[in-house]
């Protein structure tokens, strides 16, 4: 019924949910400084398999993929950066601000370069369903 990336970028879909719901109801973000550093990997990740996903169905290939992946990393990432600083979501000194949001920045297209990679070396023994990978 569904091809597989579907199923990997829903597990992802899942975790990242999970991760976050936990988060905020247990303060995790506050606790533990490093589950922001994991949470940007993870969301990373999760933004280049769906777009694996939407571009497969069109025949895109892998490194468009990546290109739309880190572009629109970007633009979600800089998004939520504004949103955290606008309403007060940080605990981020304001000098120390940019230095974390460019880690977060970084995270996230360390995410998505790992599933380039992996789906570059490793995606049609992964998915056989997949179209061969450039």
């Amino acid at each position: 019924m569904f091809k597989p990336p579907f199923r990997l970028m829903f597990a992802f879909v899942i975790l990242v949910t999970v991760m976050h719901w936990l988060a905020l109801t247990r303060n995790y973000y506050w606790l533990f400084w490093w589950y922001d550093i994991i949470m940007h990997f993870l969301g990373g990740c999760l933004v280049a398999l769906i777009l694996l996903w939407l571009d497969r169905w069109r025949g895109t290939t892998l490194i468009t993929i990546f290109v739309h992946a880190f572009l629109w990393i970007m633009v979600v990432g800089l998004a939520w950066e504004i949103y955290e600083l606008s309403f007060g979501l940080t605990f981020v000194a304001a000098n120390g601000y940019l230095f974390d949001t460019i880690l977060d920045l970084i995270m996230n297209t360390i995410g998505a370069t790992t599933v380039y990679f992996i789906f570059q070396r490793k995606g049609k023994a992964l998915f056989p369903s997949l179209k061969a990978l450039p």
